[in-house]
């Protein structure tokens, strides 16, 4: 089983319910069974050090990621953009390569995929974090999101920002997955990635407490 990790529109079961497994949703306007629309929401302010920060952290699909309007809409200074091999080859007009440690306060930070070798997923957060970090500096909103709509760039942003929660406010996968799923209600991670991520969890030191619908359920 591939890396799926989307949101996708509700239709009727049939012989020609099967959609891609892209991020979709009919929140925006009306969508047939091909057809794809802009998503984005904010998934949390952001925090350093225990200090509430002046931007806040966004994530949102590849049509989001490209669209002028709905950057400068949610003020949207700074980009965590994922991309594969393919999206550096149908883009040869523009260089897209990994981003230099030296230029990691750049407007955008790109992460580039690559199955021969494959990218440290904490190592990729920790840069996600220092580049977010950068950013509340000067109170730039960040969007991490997909170069295109391929499916493991697609999980891969999600996995990202998941990462991003925890190491930002010291929590656990399943918080920082029911903060995006209280945004996108039709993600899930992949097997491979969220054993990564429980990984990643481990060495954070995060202690596993009551589950977020749990506490919720407490709290009201």
């Amino acid at each position: 089983m591939g890396q799926c990790c989307t949101i996708r529109t509700h239709r009727e079961p049939g012989p020609s319910s099967q959609i891609p497994e892209r991020w979709m949703t009919t929140e925006v306007g009306g969508c047939g069974s091909n057809s794809r629309v802009l998503s984005v929401r904010m998934i949390t302010h952001c925090i350093f050090d225990g200090k509430p920060q002046k931007n806040n952290l966004y994530l949102g699909n590849s049509i989001a990621g490209n669209d002028a309007k709905t950057l400068e809409f949610y003020r949207i200074r700074r980009r965590v953009q994922i991309c594969s091999k393919g999206d550096l080859r149908k883009n040869t007009q523009t260089h897209y390569v990994h981003t230099p440690k030296s230029q990691e306060d750049a407007t955008t930070l790109q992460l580039v995929l690559c199955n021969i070798k494959k990218p440290s997923l904490p190592a990729n957060i920790d840069r996600c974090i220092k580049f977010i970090r950068s950013a509340s500096m000067t109170n730039q909103n960040v969007l991490i999101h997909s170069k295109s709509s391929n499916h493991d760039t697609e999980a891969y942003s999600i996995a990202i920002a998941c990462g991003c929660l925890m190491k930002m406010h010291s929590w656990t996968l399943d918080r920082a997955l029911y903060q995006v799923t209280m945004q996108f209600p039709e993600v899930e991670l992949s097997y491979d990635l969220a054993k990564k991520l429980h990984a990643y969890q481990n060495s954070l030191n995060i202690i596993e407490t009551a589950s977020p619908t749990e506490e919720a359920s407490s709290a009201s």
